[in-house]
């Protein structure tokens, strides 16, 4: 796994959509859009994802007490992802 703080993810993304194992553990990433992205085996615990998600992978993801509160989640791949005690409210499926 690598990590990126949000400045230097910011640099890249969108022109990057390749961030698989990524850290970002209870990161506000409220302002990016991950359309497409491909966040296979992430760490996104406690993260804040009430983005567009729309398409990505997220498989084998941690999502453990995340808030995808109104995150669009459609045609994601979501196989393997642990989302106990996620919020999910509104979620787009």
């Amino acid at each position: 796994m690598f990590s990126f703080n949000l400045v230097n993810l910011r640099g890249i993304y969108p022109k990057r959509k390749k961030l698989i194992g990524v850290e970002l553990a209870d990161a506000n990433l409220k302002e990016f859009s991950f359309e497409g992205a491909n966040l296979r085996e992430a760490n996104l615990k406690g993260a804040n994802l009430e983005v567009n998600l729309k398409g990505a992978n997220l498989k084998w993801c941690d999502l453990r007490e995340a808030s995808c509160n109104g995150a669009d989640l459609r045609d994601v791949n979501l196989l393997g992802s642990n989302f106990e005690r996620a919020n999910v409210i509104q979620a787009d499926f």
